[in-house]
């Protein structure tokens, strides 16, 4: 009997994860030379956790079962109705789900509806979106950046303005409790 590709993948994806973690051989410790040299002021948000055991200790915890579910990112609306909202709720409360990813609504609705399902999670969720141009790609009454394709016309000179644009995009994802805009680079 042969598994399905995409069964099959996922088991190879998650066989780490189900492996108990006290048999894991001890990870060893980074040489004291490589050290982020940004200063922790400018240093991403992403690197907080780069040197600390809160992110080991929270996996030790977990069953392997909370473990796959980590590898699960359910897609959200802020434009649905109270059903979808509850059965996502689920999702987090009973299954430990690891991320949503929003497509549609709007910036209050949705920061509202975050602000919920983070409070239901035991671990913080991803939080993701698909805005190659933006938020106002996905959301309503949010400023709408050019496509990617106009974006191609800009003359090499005022390639800047390119930059400040992903600039502005990524703040107001960060500012909507997004931390993965699924976009090119």
């Amino acid at each position: 009997m042969s598994l399905p590709k995409s069964l099959l993948l996922l088991l190879l994806l998650a066989g780490p994860l189900l492996a108990p973690a006290q048999h894991r051989p001890a990870a060893r410790p980074l040489p004291k030379t490589v050290r982020p040299v940004v200063p922790a002021a400018l240093a991403p948000p992403f690197l907080q956790y780069l040197h600390s055991p809160w992110v080991d200790s929270l996996m030790r915890r977990l069953t392997p079962r909370q473990r796959v579910a980590q590898l699960f990112m359910v897609a959200a609306y802020s434009n649905k109705n109270r059903v979808d909202e509850d059965s996502i709720s689920t999702l987090i409360k009973d299954y430990g789900i690891g991320g949503l990813i929003f497509f549609q609504g709007g910036p209050v609705r949705q920061t509202r509806l975050l602000n919920r399902y983070q409070g239901q999670s035991q671990i913080p969720l991803l939080v993701a979106m698909d805005g190659e141009w933006g938020a106002g790609m996905r959301l309503d009454s949010v400023l709408r950046f050019p496509y990617q394709m106009s974006l191609g016309a800009v003359p090499a000179a005022d390639s800047a303005l390119i930059y400040d644009m992903g600039r502005e995009v990524a703040r107001q994802f960060t500012r909507l409790g997004m931390q993965v805009n699924f976009a090119p680079h």
